[in-house]
């Protein structure tokens, strides 16, 4: 390894370094409600976030939800076409062979 390389590497190393202290820093203002560098109170109110993912989570149920029963509808709906075709067939064909015994008696 050359000094350039060297010298990139050890400059990521201290870019890595005050990265990870920045977001330590950025954390513990949002927990204990401290002053960032602009006067800026940032706490981060856990139950304001909680109510958000909670209702998202309950969004996306309900969507799931909707989704399967509008699966299940176009099923049955599938189903009943079928079913429609292949029993009104065998009703027809019964029907005829009625009509036939019919004729014949």
């Amino acid at each position: 390894m050359d000094q350039a390389e060297v010298a990139v590497s050890e400059a990521g190393a201290r870019a890595d370094t005050e990265i990870d202290s920045f977001i330590e820093r950025r954390h513990h203002q949002r927990e204990s409600g401290a002053e960032d560098p602009f006067g800026n109170v940032m706490v981060e109110d856990r139950s304001v976030l909680d109510e958000e993912w909670q209702a998202l989570r309950c969004e996306h149920e309900r969507h799931k939800q909707q989704t399967r029963l509008e699966q299940w509808r176009e099923h049955h709906m599938r189903m009943a076409r079928n079913l429609s075709r292949t029993c009104g067939a065998m009703v027809r064909y019964h029907l005829l062979e009625v009509k036939k015994l019919d004729k014949g008696t």
